[in-house]
């Protein structure tokens, strides 16, 4: 499991460079000696040029003791234990001056501020703090704060460890069917391995297709996919026979040569999958124009041959030679004046196509029904009318009346046990009774006897309408 960032800086002799990298003690030293060198000569009034040589090798001396206890507080701001003792050895190489680390600040302050006073100048800083030494997750940094106008390093600040931060979990290790994957994630700055974990078993991972049966035109064949990292069949299947189809071009017809349509067979057995069908022989087609007829020569059609043979594809028809018909209006009869049919001429030369024919003068007729005659009542024949001029075209005459025709009802002679009729006379045609027919009512004694035989030969006597014996 990877280091976790305790929010502490982690000795090692391989962090010691960061040490290394913005401790300018030269740097800090020469601008101590400008602040003091312009402080004396303020104080001098400008009447001594330099400070002679034992009062600058003191100034020296006191300004490296101070540098020395400036770096031992920082120092000791950064480092564990072995920092500190560091640190407590510079105070105590200091100590005939009677400098601590505490006196030391407050030298620097005042050394800074007799600087100050000395040159009357008040430091600008536009820019703001300016870093020099960025911090990582394992060092500190530094920034400054630069005048912009006499350039000093006035002020020097240390930046604070950033501490390790974890990226995206990245895989180390990948899973498959036979191994388990190792995700890790790193610090995005110095790439220190900070978590760990395992993912698990992975899927198969399927391989290219082996053919195990290859599969022809007319028999199946057989393939499957193994795993790649542990040989599992993980699929497998029938591969279908089928045909390897090849193209036939298809073959443009002409005038002259049929085409064929676009077809196709199997490069390996040669089997015929989609048949070429023949296409007709194709002309190209250009019109012959004709010309119109008149009223005494004929005319042509138009007709198609084709441009490349001449071959003749629709045959131009003669059109007979015919007039331009326009109608010549007649009138039409009245019942006592002749009328005069429709005609025709030839609009462009004026011929005579149908002759205009005269109708003769006659009455719209119409029948009027008369009614037949009876044995009695008159009749009246039929008549007829002109509808337009209303003249009488056949009068009806009266139809005399036809008289009865007589006829006799039969006489039926009473028996014993039916009535008779007397009989009468009507006529025939209208009904008319002339004397009635009546009914003679039956009569009881009015046998009409016959003779018989019995089984014993003997004879008897009996009624032939009712049946009655007589004794």
């Amino acid at each position: 499991m990877a280091r976790e960032n305790s929010g502490e800086f982690q000795y090692s002799s391989e962090y010691e460079l960061c040490d290394e990298r913005f401790y300018h003690a030269d740097e800090f030293n020469r601008d101590a000696e400008i602040g003091l060198n312009k402080r004396d000569s303020y104080e001098s009034g400008g009447e001594e040029e330099e400070i002679s040589s034992a009062k600058r090798t003191a100034r020296k001396n006191a300004m490296a003791k101070v540098a020395a206890a400036a770096n031992s507080s920082k120092k000791y701001s950064r480092k564990d234990t072995r920092q500190r003792k560091q640190t407590e050895a510079v105070g105590k190489a200091a100590g005939k001056a009677a400098v601590t680390l505490k006196t030391a600040a407050i030298t620097m302050a005042a050394v800074m501020s007799i600087a100050t006073v000395a040159v009357a100048h008040e430091h600008i800083f536009p820019d703001g703090w300016q870093i020099t030494v960025a911090p990582t997750c394992q060092c500190e940094g530094e920034h400054i704060l630069v005048c912009a106008d006499c350039e000093r390093v006035v002020e020097r600040e240390i930046m604070p460890i950033i501490g390790h931060m974890a990226g995206d979990w990245i895989v180390q290790t990948k899973a498959d069917c036979s191994h388990e994957g190792v995700e890790i994630k790193l610090c995005t700055m110095c790439q220190l391995e900070m978590e760990r974990k395992q993912t698990g078993f992975g899927d198969h991972i399927a391989g290219s297709w082996i053919t195990d049966v290859l599969k022809t035109c007319t028999v199946d064949g057989h393939r499957h996919r193994e795993c790649t990292v542990c040989g599992t069949v993980m699929e497998e299947e029938t591969v279908e026979a089928s045909h390897t189809e090849v193209k036939d071009a298809a073959v443009a017809a002409d005038c002259t040569h049929t085409g064929l349509t676009e077809g196709s067979h199997c490069s390996e057995c040669n089997a015929v999958l989609v048949k070429q069908q023949t296409v007709p022989i194709t002309h190209t087609e250009v019109t012959v124009k004709g010309y119109a007829e008149t009223c005494t020569k004929s005319g042509l059609t138009d007709g198609i041959k084709c441009s490349l043979c001449g071959t003749v594809i629709t045959e131009q028809k003669t059109i007979p030679a015919s007039h331009k018909e326009k109608t010549v209006s007649g009138y039409p009869k009245t019942c006592t004046d002749a009328g005069l049919t429709d005609g025709k001429e030839c609009s462009v030369c004026g011929a005579t196509i149908e002759e205009q024919r005269r109708i003769p003068p006659s009455h719209n007729e119409y029948t009027v029904k008369g009614y037949p005659a009876t044995c009695t009542d008159f009749g009246l024949e039929d008549g007829i009318y002109c509808r337009d001029c209303g003249a009488v075209i056949q009068q009806q005459l009266d139809i005399q009346p036809t008289g009865h025709k007589e006829a006799s009802w039969p006489y039926v002679e009473p028996t014993c046990i039916s009535a008779g009729q007397s009989g009468g006379r009507y006529c025939s045609k209208c009904g008319e009774v002339f004397e009635p027919n009546e009914t003679i009512p039956a009569t009881p004694n009015g046998h009409d006897w016959t003779t018989g035989h019995d089984d014993a030969g003997m004879e008897y006597r009996y009624c032939r309408y009712c049946g009655e014996y007589a004794t």
